[in-house]
């Protein structure tokens, strides 16, 4: 109903267990690792448990979608089934006649046609969903049906799914059986509050949102507040909060509306949450005691705490900035550093990581390549952060640049935007609009043109310069409250007085990569847009590069301008470094090659393989099949070193051409 009104193709917050909307967070990827690792390796018993809410469901559909052609699935939805209806609802599901209809004829049927797949190479999955209800007698069958084997594998894949009463079932002494040969156990918690908003974010993109979030970001803490992270409340409320806000036509998302949707899902009761409940199964007894030591506690600690600052409500930004980190220790020279959207703080850096070393079920041969070249496009140290620009000075220090005439020479950009005039400095008399004097060369022209005046109150002017560019690099991913004077202030720092790329992604569940020594070639391949530096320009102060072509690119100052060069003038003339922001949708390790294991491993594999460039089965190391995956990507993107290594730049290309027309980039004509 409201889809229109906000620019959507699809309503976002159906409760049905749609695949597509999946948030693919790293509990979700875990998971979804380990579940496909136990089919594959015959571990016969998996079970998967999750509060009511947590999308149990959904995420094994996207299990169902993402199995490798090798195997068959069944899905048993029906958890109130007789033995033998079990047995023949499995048949029916594997699309196999049944023959007969009392409960031994079913199972020597199943038996038949489990021993012929095994034979062709085939393994037979079954899930069943709402575990928790199925009766003790069933239960017992399960593990019959378990017990379906040769003397080297496993013909039965099964995976009970269920609330945390199933963990409660299953103790019981009838089914101890049972809960022994269960192989791999996995939980589904409710989301973090980072997640909850990713999770909003996501369901919206994929609905077809275009620009900004309606949802302000007190609006999503008020959510998170009140669902607890469980994805169905999640739903109910947002769905509610999109029809209060096309019922008053605004197209903004407030704390206030999202109070109201509360309210309407509560049906003006008052008190506990009817939707979640925020404790673990137990007696009645064990939660009444931990309610009243937490009264007692509360008593005793006196109800002035409370008021004088501390509150459980939604993470608020201040106006505070960061604390200054200690200074960091002399580092090492890497050519690639990334920083986990997770990680919003500075900490120490971390030491090279080891060649990549699987647990000892899933070594890879010892024929396989382990170790990585040295080379600078992929090799990296995982730190928080490197420091992105000099710190400010009256005069730039001389640098190896091109020269003047060098630069003229080479070729002459376009300004797009009129020339803004400048302070006075030593290379020229101050420019008029529009005016380029004939003593300047047509590079340093158009950086004097895109150097707009800074803010005199502002203490750094690189700082506020960072801010700017940061906020309108922000605005291409969709931050909408970015460039808010309140969020400028409130991002944090650097010891040096530059701003803390890497800590302002991560406020908004974002990712920053600092690439020292990198190319043009490189920026074009991974396709994301970039903050780099100009030699040429006053205190090395940042643009933003917006798009790059065959022959020319364009760069945005922090006032907005946007001037085109030619490439082979700007390639000499920009320091080389550069920042790259982008979304981990997949929740890698900053240089998976460094850090490869069996969950990191399946979750690039699956990637690839919905892309087109792996085919099943799923490898469990990281084999010659997986790398030539990876060199096939490598080639399609162009730009990239062919290696088959998944370093930062591959990692970075990977993540924008997941995203789609979710990512900025800075090819140009979308080309992704």
């Amino acid at each position: 109903m409201y889809e229109a009104f906000y620019s959507l193709e699809d309503p976002p917050f159906v409760l049905t267990p749609d695949p597509r909307f999946l948030l693919r967070s790293k509990g979700h990827h875990e998971i979804l690792a380990a579940l496909l690792y136990g089919i594959t390796s015959q571990k016969g018993l998996m079970a998967l448990v999750g509060d009511v809410g947590t999308g149990k469901t959904t995420l094994c559909r996207t299990l169902l979608r993402e199995l490798p052609d090798s195997v068959q699935s069944a899905l048993v939805l029906n958890p109130h089934l007789s033995d033998a209806e079990l047995i023949g609802t499995i048949l029916d599901d594997l699309g196999v006649e049944r023959r007969g209809t009392a409960k031994g004829e079913l199972l020597a049927t199943l038996s038949q046609y489990l021993l012929a797949a095994g034979s062709e190479g085939k393994t037979v999955l079954v899930i069943v969903d709402e575990a928790q209800q199925m009766s003790v007698e069933s239960l017992e069958q399960i593990r019959i049906l378990s017990n379906l084997e040769t003397a080297t594998r496993k013909l039965l894949q099964i995976l009970l799914v269920g609330q945390p009463e199933l963990e409660e079932k299953l103790k019981l002494n009838e089914l101890r059986q049972l809960d022994q040969r269960i192989g791999i156990r996995c939980y589904l918690k409710p989301l973090p509050r980072k997640e909850t908003y990713r999770y909003v974010e996501h369901r919206l993109r994929i609905a077809g949102l275009p620009g900004a979030l309606p949802f302000t970001r007190s609006a999503l803490g008020k959510i998170h507040q009140y669902s607890h992270g469980i994805p169905r409340v999640i739903n109910l409320v947002c769905d509610r909060a999109l029809m209060a806000g096309y019922s008053n036509r605004v197209r903004e998302i407030t704390p206030t509306l999202v109070t109201s949707a509360v309210r309407n899902l509560e049906g003006g009761r008052h008190g506990r949450n009817r939707y979640t409940r925020t404790w673990s199964s137990g007696g009645k007894l064990r939660r009444a005691g931990v309610v009243a030591g937490a009264l007692t506690v509360l008593v005793a600690g006196g109800g002035a705490a409370y008021w004088g600052g501390w509150h459980p409500g939604p993470l608020k930004l201040t106006g505070r900035l960061a604390k200054p980190a200690p200074a960091p220790a002399p580092a090492v020279s890497t050519p690639a550093a990334t920083v986990p959207a997770a990680s919003a703080s500075p900490a120490p850096p971390s030491p090279v990581a080891p060649a990549p070393a699987f647990p000892a079920p899933v070594s890879p041969p010892t024929s396989a390549p382990m170790m990585a070249p040295p080379r600078a496009s992929q090799n990296a140290v995982a730190r928080p952060l490197l420091p992105p620009t000099p710190e400010p000075t009256a005069t730039p220090a001389p640098m190896p640049a091109p020269s003047v005439a060098a630069l003229a020479s080479s070729g002459s950009p376009t300004v797009l935007g009129p020339a803004v005039p400048v302070p006075p400095r030593p290379l020229a008399a101050p420019v008029a609009p529009g005016v380029i004097p004939p003593a300047v060369s047509s590079l340093a022209a158009s950086m004097v043109a895109l150097s707009a005046p800074i803010d005199a109150k502002l203490s750094s002017p690189v700082l506020e310069a960072q801010r700017q560019l940061m906020a309108r690099l922000l605005a291409l991913w969709g931050v909408r409250d970015a460039s808010a004077d309140r969020a400028l202030a409130a991002w944090p720092t650097l010891p040096d007085g530059s701003l803390d790329i890497a800590g302002t992604a991560a406020r908004y569940q974002l990712a920053a990569t600092y690439l020292p020594s990198t190319s043009l070639a490189d920026l074009r391949a991974i396709g994301l847009p970039a903050l780099v530096e100009l030699a040429d320009a006053p205190a090395g102060r940042p643009y933003l590069l917006r798009s790059i072509g065959a022959e020319t690119a364009a760069l945005i100052s922090p006032s907005g301008e946007e001037a085109r060069f030619a490439l082979n003038s700007l390639d000499p003339a920009w320091t080389r470094s550069a920042w790259i922001v982008w979304r981990n949708v997949d929740q890698l390790p900053p240089d998976p090659w460094q850090a490869m294991n069996p969950t990191v491993l399946t979750t690039i594999a699956l990637r690839l393989q919905k892309l087109g460039y792996l085919t099943g089965p799923l490898p469990g190391t990281y084999d010659g099949r997986f790398q030539q995956a990876v060199r096939r990507f490598q080639k399609a993107v162009g730009g990239l070193q062919e290696d088959g290594m998944v370093g930062p730049r591959t990692t970075m290309a990977l993540s924008r051409v997941v995203g789609g027309r979710f990512s900025p980039t800075i090819l140009e004509g979308g080309a992704q």
